[in-house]
């Protein structure tokens, strides 16, 4: 196992990233990150609209150019975006 910086840091670029690399409709995917507020969970569709806006999909959207097939990377990308404190 190797431990190392993520490439995109905060809440709000990761999850602009998810969106943009899978679709809004994968929010309610049960293989979804899990976000949590003061150590509660909120619903993922709740969290991007609080905190993600056109311009950062817009901005995640050029970092998806040239990455493996959404399909094909989709558990490996969802298990690395949880964002829980706890952890």
């Amino acid at each position: 196992m190797r431990v190392s910086q993520a490439e995109i840091q905060g809440l709000e670029d990761n999850l602009a990233f998810y969106v943009a690399r899978f679709g809004l409709q994968e929010v309610e995917n049960p293989h979804a990150p899990r976000i949590f507020e003061d150590g509660k969970p909120k619903r993922l569709l709740e969290a991007v609209k609080k905190y993600v806006d056109m311009e950062l999909i817009a901005e995640a959207r050029g970092r998806t150019r040239g990455l493996p097939d959404r399909v094909h990377a989709r558990s490996r990308q969802c298990t690395s975006l949880i964002k829980d404190p706890a952890v």
